[in-house]
């Protein structure tokens, strides 16, 4: 187990013991998207995440964020609304090379 600040010194690359270290948040942007009801706002949270992240010196694994046809959702975003925001996800991504996105809505199809 790693301590909160040592944890935030590897995610900043200032702790050499931290090295080759990963981060897998396969549903992180989840959270973003569905947690606000505007558009707006969900892309200015997108932002401001992506600005946190791209400070990290380890390997992040992020997924895209999947529709979720739930009626017990508060706020969905429409299918266009969510290409939009996986588009900001991938291009922030291409971006950064120690970042991935993985294919987390085509899984969740499958299941």
């Amino acid at each position: 187990m790693v301590s909160g600040p040592r944890l935030g010194r590897i995610l900043t690359g200032r702790d050499p013991e931290g090295k080759g270290a990963s981060v897998v948040g396969v549903d992180l942007f989840f959270w973003f998207v569905y947690k606000f009801p505007e558009q707006a706002q969900r892309k200015a949270e997108l932002e401001q995440a992506f600005a946190a992240l791209s400070e990290w010196k380890v390997t992040l694994l992020v997924g895209d964020v999947p529709l979720l046809k739930s009626e017990g959702l508060k706020h969905r975003p429409t299918v266009a609304e969510l290409e939009e925001l996986n588009a900001m996800i991938t291009t922030w991504a291409a971006k950064h090379p120690r970042v991935h996105v993985l294919p987390f809505a085509e899984t969740l199809t499958r299941m």
